[in-house]
């Protein structure tokens, strides 16, 4: 059986249900990835639809910054571009 992002919605209720999963989702794999490194989720009062996820301690380490973003229809470079200019 072939799944896409579809199924992540309608496994997890509805758009922002799936929306909400993802991010929980990314930080979980970034916490595994890093391990042993502090990472944590920004909360974003007003953004694009993404999130932002920081590896390192700001102001004592360097940071990583990664930007996760769910997309249910298929994306182009444009999107991505255009986001990027936002």
């Amino acid at each position: 059986m072939n799944r896409d992002w579809r199924d992540f919605k309608s496994i997890n209720g509805n758009l922002p249900g799936a929306r909400e999963a993802f991010e929980s989702a990314c930080e979980t794999l970034f916490r595994k990835i890093y391990h042993g490194s502090h990472v944590s989720q920004v909360s974003v009062k007003q953004g694009d639809g993404g999130i932002d996820i920081f590896v390192g301690e700001i102001g004592i380490d360097p940071i990583i910054v990664i930007q996760c973003k769910f997309f249910v229809k298929k994306i182009q470079c444009c999107n991505i571009f255009v986001n990027f200019l936002q």
